[in-house]
């Protein structure tokens, strides 16, 4: 069961109210505020109003009955990052037998070579902590370290690139390659 009725009842009566007080306020600044109009149309749309409480109070008590099934689920992935790219908001990535989000920045993981993670660098309240969080990708990078995320993966497929909303970095230096006797290393 959903609770689709009831969410189409608030909606038609959230505009309902909007377009009343909008008509009473016309009428109001135009014959005055004490005027019978103005009065009652201002009473109008307090039954709107009041219609419109009751109206959210049922959608609520449905969705607390019938809770939405889930989109997304939050998981974790270690690994060292294999890919770090950083492009202009909008462009995103993935696509085609992929997932598209709207990340700005896109990173990948040597133990999860099949997904993408990413968030974006939007002018928002989260701006400085997606720079943290970019900032210790690129120490990750540099400096060889481990990299645990959590994110949101969407349950239902194609799932193979997600939001990350934590990163924290680990000590644990990745292991440098062995390189046979009599070869160079280039480091």
């Amino acid at each position: 069961m959903s609770c689709e009725a009831e969410q189409a009842t608030v909606n038609r009566l959230s505009q309902q109210w909007a377009a009343k007080k909008a008509t009473c306020a016309g009428i109001c600044a135009s014959l005055g505020h004490d005027s019978q109009e103005c009065e009652g149309c201002q009473a109008e749309a307090e039954d709107i109003r009041s219609e419109l409480a009751q109206a959210q109070s049922d959608l609520a008590k449905c969705l607390a009955a019938n809770p939405p099934e889930a989109t997304t689920r939050l998981l974790q992935a270690t690994g060292y990052v294999t890919f770090l790219r950083v492009n202009e908001p909008g462009s995103g990535f993935g696509g085609g037998a992929t997932n598209w989000f709207d990340a700005d920045v896109i990173f990948k993981l040597d133990s999860r070579p099949d997904k993408g993670f990413g968030f974006q660098l939007r002018d928002d309240s989260f701006q400085p902590v997606r720079q943290g969080m970019l900032a210790l990708l690129q120490v990750a990078v540099t400096q060889r370290l481990q990299v645990t995320t959590d994110y949101l993966e969407l349950v239902m497929p194609p799932n193979n690139n997600s939001f990350v909303i934590r990163i924290a970095l680990q000590n644990i230096p990745q292991p440098t390659p062995k390189v046979p006797p009599g070869h160079l290393a280039e480091l």
